[in-house]
Formats: C-alpha cells, structure tokens, sequence
C-alpha cells in the first residue's frame, strides 16, 4: 500500500475512532443522569428500609413502614425523575427564571416578582399546621438526599446551562404548588381584557362579548379602573417567552352515584387541562406506609395526591377562574387529611372550612357517597373551570343520561367523545345564513352541503370540522377584528367557551348575515389554496398538531431533542376529549388534558393515561411512551395490592439509611430542610 493512502487510511480510522469515543462519551453524560430503578441506594434520613416499585408505565409504587418514611420517598423518587422541572418551576414562581435563560425571560421574570408568589409563601410557611409541616418536612429532606447523592448526575439541562441548583425547601414546596394554581385561573387574563374591550368597543359590546361573565359593575365610569390595553400587550410579549402558557386549559370532571352503575358503587372520572407541556404536569405515584395507602396524580415538588384515592375515597378537584393569594392555601392545608380521609364527609369537611379558594372538589367513596350531593334527582354532578355549563359539560351530562346504567369502562369511552355541542348549535344558523349561497358559487355550495351532512364530530381523518373550524376563525375576524384590533381579538379568542357562546349569539342575529358569509366564502377559499381543491383529502388531524413543548428550547437541534411531536389529535376544545385551539387560529393546539383518571369505587382501583410518560429526560425510555395510548384513549391500570406488587417482577430499587460513622463523615452539600 502507497505511503500517502496509509496515512490516510490511519488518519481516517483515527478520526471515526475518537468520533466513537466521544459519542460514547456524550451518551455515557446523558444516560448516567437517568433514575436509578434497581438496586440499593444508602441515603441519609430515613429510618427504616423503604422498597420502590416500578410498574411497566414506570409508576412508583412506594412501600414504607412510617408516614415520615413515606414522604421522605416520594420526594426522592419525584426528585429522581423530575428535578429540573421542580427547579424550573420554583425558579419560575420566584421570577428568578434569569438564572437559566438570561435574557430571554426577562419580561416573565418581571411579571413573576409582581404577582408576589414568593411573598404569599412566606406567609403561609409560617402559619402551617404540624400536620402539614411534618408532611412537607419529610418531602423536603427527600428531594435533598437526592441531591447529595446525585451532585455529579444531575440531568443533562443543568449542564447545558452550567448551573448548579440551591437545596429544596419546604417554601419551595408550596411555591410550586401555588404557581399551578395561578397558572390554573383566567381571571388574571380575563379581567384587564375585559376592562380593555370596554374602553375600545364600549361597555354594552363588552356585556355581548362576555356572557357569563359577572358585568353589573361595569360602566363607563368603572371602566377605567380596569381597562389596561398595556397590560393585555404586556401579557401578550409574556406568553411570547414561551415560559407561562396563555391558557389555563379547561377541567373538567364527573362522580355519578352507585345506582346509576352497574357496580353500585360510585365512579369518579377527571381530566384536569393544562398546556402541552413535557415533562408531563403530573407524576404519577402509589404511597403506602403508615396509615396511608393511596394512588393518583401527584405535583412534582408537592407531596401528597391531588386527584387520587385511597381505599376509601376517591377525590378530584377542578380550578375556577377568581384566583386569589390566599384562596390557593386550601391544597396544602388540606392534603394531608384527604389522604386519611375514611369517607366522603371527612373528605369534605377537610375542604369545607376554605370556601373562599376558586378550587372545587368532587369526592366518592365506598359507601355510595358522593360529594357534591346532585340536585334533585340526579345522579351524577359534573363540574369544569366555567361557572356556568360549558358545551362539554352540557354532551357529556347528556351522554350520561341516555343510559339506564353505567360502567366504569363506558366512563372510559365517554372521555374520547369528539362531539360538538356548539356545532350543534350553530348548524341551523349557517343553514339559514348561506342557503343562497350553493346557487352562485359551486366550491362554497359543494363545502355547505358537506358541512350539514357533518356527524359533529372532531375526528381526526374528518375534512368537515376543518371546514367549520376555518369558518370560525374567520367569523372572529370578520364580526370583531376590526372593533376589537388584533391584540384585543387574539387574547379574547383563548377565553375557552365564553366567545363562543357569544359567537353563537352573533350568528343567530339577521344584522351579522352578510359578514357570516364573507367569512364562509373567504374560509372556503383560504383552505382550497392551502390543502388544495380536493375537500375530501382534507383531515383535521393534518390540519391541526398537537406539539408537547419543553422550556429547553433556545437552540433548534435541543428544541428537537427535548420537546415531543408533532401528532395528530382528534377533538376540539368544547368536546369532551378536549384538546383545545383559539378560536381564531384552529392550527395550533395550545391546550389539552393533562392527565386521564377514572376511579371505580366498586375495585377501589383506577385507571389512568398521561399525554406524554412519567420520564423527564429525553433518553428515558417512559418519556413518551404513553403518547399513543393517550390519543387513542387508552388507559393503564393502577394496581396497588401490596402482595401483587411484591410478587409482580417489577424494577425494585430498595432505599437504606447510611450507617451514623458515614452519616457523620458526610459533609452533605444540601441540608435536610
């Protein structure tokens, strides 16, 4: 062999060989930060050994011999999982979001010190009862041993931002929660627009853009203490970070009574909204140990169960929109003893003594209780974000009534209905709007009739509900884009079902017909350039995706790495499934459920789906691994039989307290609280 081809022949295996080392090395940094799920870990703090179990969708089911014990675990294995988003989102409570993104999240940072979180927590921190205190102490010396242990493994997102995360705090704790709940109201959105839409259009526009809505103190003299354009264009460069979702995502939830199904036992069934978001909003976890056995959605950051049972009671809650700083105190004041709860009126009596806080709670247990009691002869109570129905709780209070009795599996069923009440509603007016309209123009003509024959259903592969949809957008646009200005429309087209009870007045009224069908022709129009001509090829699920977004997204290629989609999703935001757009722009999914959770009372067992997985790093194999199941509507079982568990083969990793010679050698850079 030439000389000059040897050399390159050992330049070229030199190069691929040091290119193999390094990407086994970048491979080795990102993996060594994933959870430890088999095996012993010696750790500070606990008194006794503590056994953890992993299930096939990687739920943690921990069994301990003590409550302090029980809680100190959770705190480990959530921080195990999910510690970036637990720091991210105290950091976010704090405004202190800088820290990680410079100047990138300064107007966020800005809006986050004026709300105060942090002020309110320090308040509340010293007011805790020793219940309480006990719980979240423990949570927080478990989140902390996790950090001694793991300095050198933290995941790989503290790395790319050389940064180096402070110890956990019970403050820490109750900020993280609080920001869910202020994230979880709209009257923080709502308020300032609505004084706005009343500066700009006047107060009785308002009254008509808003129903609803509580107005009687609205008059053009009060207007000017709420109006704030600035405020609404402020909120908008906010949302324009990327940090804070501009919408809270509608909850929606159900217990019917034990008559009515076939058990005889009541079930629960909840889907909580959010944004899409990954890592998923909620961690998934079974705690058994002292006088507790319980399973549900946990916050990462936050002990306890939010939605969840124990084998008793069953408990859900939604969020109505009128935050305020001291209504949000209700979840941690009360989740030590809903966790204990023996039954509905112990549940109820814990949430009772806070009827201020804009949160609402359902409950069931195993005695056929049931909690709100339904009116009248009802069997069933069904609650969401809106004060008033909402055209999802009106299908599915209809849906549950055309069935003598019920299972928890049609329960299931019932979660993916893809049914538009507002469709419904508005049909007969585009009937009456556009009859005309086959007779000159043989595109709108062929659109119209396709659009009446339309089952009303958001089904992925339907062209009909792209149709309706891009007429909707375009009745926002033609009836308010010019009175409101596209500030004021595109915040008040995120407000959920409120414009669209108003658009379903504007559409019966004869004054609005010919902008109705300006908006008819031009959406025909619009989708015939874009999609092409063939209306039959048209889908919903091409015409819409559904993109879970990571805060990690300040370069492409991470973008890529980190956040999960896109994916076609069925549904709309005033269906029962529920994945949500604005009203004025249907391409972009910016809600959906964040969880699945039904609870038979008749098995004391759930089942339940989450949107992405319970990982929080993108190497984990449970990232994303219940993506397809959640589209589909498919749920996982929750099995918390001890004995089951203890024989299922599942990842065990065994927690064991140090000896005291290396607990006091140890110098641990993360004190216990």
């Amino acid at each position: 062999m030439p000389r000059s081809l040897r050399y390159l022949f050992l330049f070229l295996a030199g190069g691929g060989l040091i290119f193999f080392l390094l990407m086994l090395f970048g491979y080795r940094l990102v993996t060594r930060s994933l959870p430890t799920v088999a095996g012993v870990i010696h750790i500070s703090g606990l008194d006794r050994p503590v056994s953890v179990y992993r299930d096939d969708t990687h739920i943690p089911h921990i069994l301990a011999k003590t409550e302090s014990d029980l809680f100190f675990a959770q705190g480990f294995v959530a921080a195990q999982n999910r510690f970036f988003q637990m720091d991210f989102n105290r950091r976010l409570a704090a405004g202190r979001l800088f820290e990680l993104f410079g100047p990138a999240s300064s107007k966020t940072d800005s809006l986050m010190q004026t709300v105060g979180i942090i002020r309110s927590v320090e308040r509340l921190r010293s007011a805790l009862d020793p219940e309480t205190e006990f719980m979240f102490g423990a949570y927080t010396q478990g989140v902390n041993a996790f950090l001694n242990t793991h300095a050198d493994r933290l995941p790989m997102e503290f790395k790319l931002m050389n940064d180096a995360p402070e110890s956990w705090r019970i403050e820490d704790c109750l900020a993280v929660q609080a920001l869910y709940v202020w994230l979880k109201d709209a009257s923080w959105r709502m308020r300032p627009l609505l004084g706005a839409v009343a500066e700009k259009a006047g107060v009785a526009q308002a009254r008509i853009l808003f129903p609803g809505m509580n107005t009687d103190g609205l008059s053009p003299r009060t207007v000017k203490t709420i109006a704030d354009t600035l405020i609404i264009k402020r909120l908008e460069s906010v949302f324009g970070e990327g940090f804070i979702p501009p919408v809270p995502g509608d909850d929606l939830a159900c217990v019917v009574r034990g008559r009515r199904m076939v058990s005889g036992y009541p079930v629960l069934a909840t889907r909580p909204g959010f944004a899409p978001i990954q890592p998923a909003l909620w961690y998934e976890v079974h705690l058994c140990g002292g006088g507790i056995d319980a399973a549900g959605f946990s916050l990462p950051g936050f002990p306890g169960i939010l939605h969840g049972h124990n084998h008793r009671v069953a408990w859900t809650h939604v969020h109505r929109h009128g935050f305020s700083l001291s209504g949000w105190t209700v979840l941690p004041k009360t989740q030590y003893r809903i966790l204990h709860a023996g039954d509905v009126r112990q549940a109820a009596g814990a949430v009772g003594k806070y009827p201020e806080s804009s949160i609402r709670f359902l409950f069931a247990d195993t005695s056929g209780n049931i909690w709100p009691t339904p009116q009248g002869s009802w069997d069933w109570s069904i609650i969401s974000s809106e004060r008033s129905g909402t055209y999802a709780e009106r299908t599915l209070d209809r849906l549950l009534g055309q069935r003598e009795r019920l299972s928890a599996q049609d329960l299931q069923t019932l979660s993916g209905n893809r049914f538009s009440a507002f469709a419904g509603d508005v049909r007969e007016a585009i009937h009456r709007v556009f009859g005309a309209v086959s007779d000159r123009d043989s595109a709108a003509g062929a659109a119209l009739r396709k659009l009446l024959s339309w089952d009303l259903s958001y089904r992925p592969g339907s062209s009909e509900a792209v149709l309706f949809a891009a007429f909707i957008e375009n009745c926002f646009s033609e009836l308010w884009g010019g009175l409101l200005g596209e500030t004021l429309l595109t915040a008040y087209a995120r407000l959920g079902d409120i414009p669209l009870r108003a658009l379903d007045d504007a559409l019966g009224d004869t004054v609005n017909s010919e902008s109705v069908g300006t908006a008819w022709l031009e959406a025909v129009e619009k989708l015939r350039r874009r999609l092409g001509p063939d209306m039959d090829a048209w889908s919903w699920g091409a015409y819409r995706r559904l993109i879970f977004h990571h805060p990690i997204r300040f370069h492409p290629l991470l973008t890529r790495v980190y956040q999960l989609g896109p994916f076609v999703a069925g549904g709309s935001g005033e269906t029962v499934e529920g994945p949500g757009h604005a009203w004025n722009r249907a391409d972009r999914i910016t809600a959906c459920p964040s969880g699945r959770l039904i609870i038979d009372m008749a098995t004391r067992l759930g089942v339940s789906v989450l949107p992405t997985g319970q990982g929080g790093q993108p190497l984990d194999p449970h990232y994303g691994d219940q993506i397809q199941r959640f589209l589909s509507i498919r749920f996982h079982p929750n099995l918390t039989d001890t004995s089951r568990i203890l024989h299922s083969g599942w990842e065990h990793l065994t927690l064991i307290s140090e000896d005291d010679h290396v607990k006091k050698r140890r110098n641990p850079r993360y004190p216990a609280i």
